[in-house]
């Protein structure tokens, strides 16, 4: 159910979204004092999904650039 060109520029399937999410999840974890409560919560609940959606996934994208870039 694409509706929006981006969501074919995400980086591969459902499975590559769920692993690159955990990836992101384990390198947020050494700067996870410094995120917001928000941005926290949403990346604890993304370090054990089983599901990542296009939009999470550029979420943590933005999050992790925020931070770690």
């Amino acid at each position: 159910m694409s509706y929006h060109p981006l969501t074919q520029e995400s980086g591969g399937d459902a499975q590559s979204r769920v692993e690159e999410a955990h990836r992101i999840g384990k390198t947020l974890e050494e700067c996870s004092e410094e995120l917001e409560p928000k941005e926290l919560s949403f990346v604890a609940q993304m370090a054990d999904c089983w599901t990542c959606t296009v939009k999470q996934l550029f979420w943590l994208r933005d999050i992790k650039e925020k931070y770690l870039d």
